[in-house]
């Protein structure tokens, strides 16, 4: 049986199959679904507002209870990943507030990182790598905006770190004048060369913290988190 769901503030409204997680169904619908732990339910970075249809999906899982408050919950909130479609009818969802306030903030510091000259967006992305390798949280500093990006760093999963890194480099990247610029990027690639050992490290630790059966980390994820 099909479901419809629609999701707002986008409009976006389609047919999924019964038995779908809502995090699917987004991702299906090209709508964007932040999951800093890939759907695993161990953050609440996917967190939705449910305004219409809470019935039709599946009970609060135990991640759900660890990561949405009471209020939130009481508020009709879920995340993603945990809620599974189970019965026939019409869903609503609506991005949760905490959610939409972040990826806000981050499209504002993008913009403004965008316009920074080189040496000072290098000086920031080597200042996240060695946060990164040394395991410690970067200073809240510069404007607003900038100083809520770095709480934000502070609090994302090593997975999500690594990400924005890469689209902070990426921005520093097109102005094409990287080889060229004296700036110490073999340092920059010393740090690198150490945040992937740290990386795999991290990723092998949390493996062997895992139930026997469990995803490898080798392996890619991109299932929901189980109810």
């Amino acid at each position: 049986m099909s479901v419809e769901i629609t999701f707002e503030p986008q409009g976006l409204t389609g047919l999924v199959a019964e038995g779908a997680y809502v995090w699917e169904a987004a991702k299906r619908m090209g709508v964007r679904m932040p999951a800093e732990c890939a759907g695993r339910g161990e953050c609440d970075t996917c967190a939705v507002t449910v305004t219409r249809g809470a019935e039709f999906l599946s009970p609060v899982t135990d991640a759900e209870k660890q990561h949405l408050n009471d209020a939130r919950r009481g508020a009709g909130e879920r995340l993603a990943c945990q809620s599974r479609i189970v019965q026939t009818g019409e869903v609503v969802l609506h991005v949760a507030p905490e959610v939409e306030k972040v990826e806000e903030n981050h499209a504002k510091f993008r913009k403004a990182f965008s316009k920074l000259d080189l040496t000072p967006k290098m000086t920031f992305i080597l200042e996240l790598e060695k946060a990164i390798v040394m395991r410690q949280p970067v200073a809240i500093s510069g404007d607003e905006v900038e100083a809520e990006f770095r709480r934000e760093f502070n609090e994302m999963s090593l997975e999500r770190k690594l990400a924005a890194l890469v689209e902070l480099e990426g921005s520093a990247a097109v102005h094409g004048v990287i080889n060229v610029a004296n700036l110490p990027f073999t340092v920059g690639e010393k740090v690198m060369d150490l945040l992937a050992i740290r990386g795999r490290k991290l990723a092998q630790a949390d493996f062997d913290q895992r139930a026997p059966g469990e995803t490898s980390p080798a392996e890619p994820v991109d299932a929901p988190g189980k109810s």
